[in-house]
């Protein structure tokens, strides 16, 4: 991986479910990761109503977000590996949930959020909360079904 964001575009019409996977990925830096959809015009930057917990043998923290399905990430260079699963349940409406495996200190949850998009979900991406770490190491990839 490498760069700012990658983002998966052209997806087609009437998709109900995309998984977000991680494999090995991770960032030089501290910021959060986000996950956004998108549609025609462009990626979806508010509306999500997402938290992110990470939960060891010795504390748990959150983080909470508005502008994309947020991802916990406190230690640069640190493995993230699972998925994130959304599915489409209204119109244009699609919810989110995930288990991510951080090699260095336990688990980050994503749970719970909703977004609305405005158009047909034709893309999704993932980035960084400060929009300037780059990616590290690692892949990603996506499934999708109808």
């Amino acid at each position: 991986a490498s760069g700012t964001t990658i983002t998966f575009s052209s997806l087609p019409s009437g998709i109900n479910r995309i998984v977000f996977m991680f494999a090995g990925f991770s960032t030089n830096g501290t910021s959060n990761l986000l996950l956004q959809l998108g549609d025609s015009g462009g990626l979806e930057t508010s509306g999500y109503a997402s938290i992110s917990s990470i939960i060891n043998s010795s504390s748990i923290a959150h983080v909470n977000s508005t502008a994309g399905i947020i991802v916990h990430n406190d230690i640069a260079s640190n493995s993230h590996h699972g998925q994130v699963t959304f599915n489409r349940f209204n119109s244009n409406q699609w919810a989110a949930s995930g288990v991510i495996n951080r090699a260095a200190n336990g688990v980050t949850w994503v749970a719970g959020t909703t977004v609305n998009l405005s158009a047909v979900c034709d893309r999704i991406a993932v980035t960084t909360v400060n929009g300037s770490d780059t990616f590290d190491a690692g892949t990603v990839n996506i499934q999708y079904g109808f």
